[in-house]
């Protein structure tokens, strides 16, 4: 199958990172850096998911383009390859494939599941240094030489069960996930971790995509008489019939929203059925020096509003990261991989991190409450 590309000849330029990795810099030959630094981008760029991919793309763009400016990575340009994979994971596989053979030092992207994990094990095959800024699956744990600029499901399920069992000492849950596979992982974190640590679940309920009533299951988790409730949901209007059923049946449980789906915006248009319920998140701030340079220029370069602030600083994390790897251990992907395994306590424009042992951002929650209306930050 032949594949559409864009090229774009870039040169690329480090960026200063706070912070120093602990390992020895090995020497670089001018040879090594004889050629171009191609990077490969798979992204769906139409279709489904197509509004974050062309986020996503702008975000790369800006970020080579400012590393340009600085005179380039050895005085070597990049260019990128792009490619649409509309989200589809046999294309994606076609698209990684052909990267391969045009020899590419990294490939970034990944957005659906699916289609992430069909890059993801193409890359371990080919020894292809992967990073996705995007995809929180718990698969990609596997491969060796992926890596993402997000954290894993686990790890927003496994603080969630520390909250709950630590600082609310609560010692039995329940939890009621949508059928997906993001918040079925949560879910099964949640109960291996919370269960580990000495708590019990002992409500365990299921609603499929785009369901209109969880009467019976809300039913069920009232007659368990569980004091806890873990909500995994991917929409607004799930939660909201959720948080709607809990008023109805009066649920007296403490209850804790996951997936980043109470935002403040919820919490203001639903006051009456979500005061004192709790969110966990990723610690971002907008405002964060470095992170608001990255968004400002972002506006100024694409001239639309940014509707995904995160995933905006994220995927600029991920050409920086792999710049600075670039830059002090040359383009041998086994290097490259070897180099990102001890990367650790970076700040960068999503905030300050890790890569862990899994190829995994290691990055801090924070707990945030509802109080009329208002999501405020816990202690």
């Amino acid at each position: 199958m032949k594949i559409a590309k864009n090229l774009f000849f870039i040169s690329l330029v480090f960026l200063v990172f706070l912070g120093t990795a602990c390992m020895k810099v090995q020497e670089i030959t001018t040879a090594e850096f004889s050629k171009n630094i191609t990077i490969g981008v798979l992204l769906p760029l139409s279709e489904k998911k197509s509004d974050l991919g062309k986020t996503l793309l702008s975000t790369l763009t800006l970020a080579v383009q400012e590393l340009n400016k600085k005179g380039g990575i050895h005085n070597q340009s990049i260019t990128l390859l792009i490619n649409d994979t509309k989200c589809d994971p046999l294309l994606a596989k076609q698209e990684a494939e052909e990267l391969s053979k045009m020899q590419v030092i990294a490939i970034i992207g990944g957005v659906c599941d699916e289609e992430t994990d069909a890059i993801a094990i193409t890359a371990e095959q080919k020894r292809i240094v992967f990073i996705t800024p995007v995809s929180s699956i718990d698969s990609l744990t596997d491969y060796e030489y992926t890596f993402r600029t997000v954290p894993a499901n686990t790890a927003e399920s496994e603080n969630a069960a520390g909250f709950a069992f630590n600082v609310l000492k609560i010692t039995k849950a329940a939890v009621i996930f949508e059928d997906a596979r993001t918040s079925a992982e949560k879910e099964k974190s949640f109960v291996h971790y919370f269960e580990g640590i000495g708590g019990t679940v002992i409500s365990e309920e299921i609603f499929q995509k785009n369901t209109t009533n969880v009467q019976s299951q809300i039913a069920r988790i009232k007659l368990s008489k569980s004091p806890f409730i873990y909500i995994l949901s991917s929409k607004n209007t799930e939660l909201a019939m959720i948080a709607d059923e809990l008023r109805k049946q009066k649920i007296p449980a403490t209850i804790l929203v996951g997936n980043n789906i109470l935002t403040e915006t919820f919490a203001e248009e639903n006051v009456n059925m979500t005061n004192n319920f709790y969110a966990i998140r990723i610690a971002f701030s907008k405002e964060n020096e470095q992170t608001k340079k990255v968004l400002d220029s972002y506006t100024e370069l694409t001239h639309e509003e940014n509707r995904f602030p995160f995933w905006t600083a994220t995927t600029y994390d991920s050409m920086q990261l792999l710049s600075k790897a670039i830059n002090e251990v040359g383009t041998k992907p086994r290097d490259i991989k070897n180099y990102f395994y001890i990367f650790e306590h970076q700040k960068l424009a999503a905030g300050t991190y890790s890569i862990d042992g899994n190829g995994n951002a290691e990055m801090q929650y924070e707990m945030l409450k509802v109080k009329n209306g208002t999501l405020r930050k816990e202690k």
